[in-house]
């Protein structure tokens, strides 16, 4: 994790070991600790836990305390993310009545209409779409 300016960066680099290099870890290196990784930050599960243990602990503290890269005292905005505007691909069963929605058709396959929208909230579609037997709302990663 390294700060730029006012942006908080972090990158999970992969490494691949061949064969050999397998061998001598897991003989000189994990053999004294049986096989197990019980370093900090070591294997999936506890790596996993730290990083949703990190962003919980930034959002309900709001703000950031680090001996090893920075101290920022700044405080976050806490955003309901059903609130942000943005894309979406929608796929609705035919029941629901497009023509009195806000929703342009794209296309219709089978029993479902599907619709792309923009500049909108998840909040604003599940109400436009409540009474909708079915649905299916994906947020479009841009």
């Amino acid at each position: 994790m390294f700060k730029i300016s006012s942006a908080i960066y972090s990158f999970v680099s992969l490494l691949f070991l061949n064969a050999a290099s397998r061998a001598t870890l897991y003989s000189e290196i994990l053999a004294k600790v049986d096989g197990v990784y019980n370093a900090k930050g070591a294997g999936m599960d506890p790596t996993a836990s730290a990083v949703v243990a990190d962003i919980v602990k930034i959002v309900t503290r709001n703000h950031i305390e680090s001996d090893y890269f920075f101290n920022s005292t700044k405080v976050f905005e806490i955003v309901d993310s059903n609130t942000v505007k943005d894309s979406y691909y929608i796929r609705v069963s035919d029941d629901f009545d497009i023509e009195s929605s806000p929703f342009k058709l794209i296309n219709q396959i089978e029993n479902y209409y599907i619709i792309l929208v923009n500049d909108i909230s998840k909040n604003e579609i599940n109400e436009i779409l409540k009474d909708a037997k079915e649905k299916l709302v994906l947020r479009i990663m841009k």
